[in-house]
């Protein structure tokens, strides 16, 4: 059975918060939270503020320097394989961000860290937590893909800048491994 060792999880996000807001999209919570602000505060939001991605803020231009500037203890040896989920990189049009096909800002931090990045095809695939409490037998499908190809392709650990990516999995790694047999 693939999916029989563990494969530790190392994250880059800051908070779950950061994370539901991303999940929920640039569309419904801004325009929830504006109408809270205005029903709470009598205050009436103008716009002005561009939402955006802490994984964004540090994977290119002036944040990227600024983190390899800190990134000072090398995980040299250690092979790391990203996890962007189903939900950072879309919809491309809306977000705009890089491609969500192939995108590169969890391997440059990698690298930046002195890491190997691994590649494998369901690093961009869904993790299965939108869909775990109303199927969790196909949540549990979705997952076991990148366990058993990240493994497959050697890698020591596995990051994602998605809470509930990291949830998925982490937590659910026995799951995956009774089902996928």
């Amino acid at each position: 059975m693939k999916c029989a060792k563990r494969l530790p999880m190392a994250t880059t996000t800051s908070s779950p918060a950061l994370g539901v807001v991303q999940r929920l999209g640039s569309q419904v919570l801004p325009v929830l939270l504006i109408v809270l602000a205005s029903l709470l505060f009598g205050v009436l939001y103008q716009g002005g503020v561009e939402v955006r991605h802490l994984l964004w803020e540090v994977s290119a231009g002036e944040g990227y320097e600024r983190f390899k500037s800190i990134a000072v203890k090398s995980l040299e040896g250690l092979k790391v394989a990203p996890f962007y989920g189903c939900q950072i990189l879309r919809p491309a049009k809306i977000l705009g961000f890089e491609n969500s096909d192939r995108p590169e800002s969890l391997e440059r931090l990698i690298m930046a860290c002195g890491a190997e990045p691994i590649d494998y095809p369901a690093k961009v695939k869904c993790c299965g937590f939108p869909i775990v409490l109303a199927r969790e037998d196909v949540a549990l499908g979705e997952l076991v893909q990148p366990l058993e190809q990240a493994m497959d392709a050697g890698a020591d650990v596995i990051v994602t800048p998605c809470p509930l990516c990291h949830l998925s999995l982490d937590a659910w790694q026995r799951k995956a491994a009774a089902f996928s047999g």
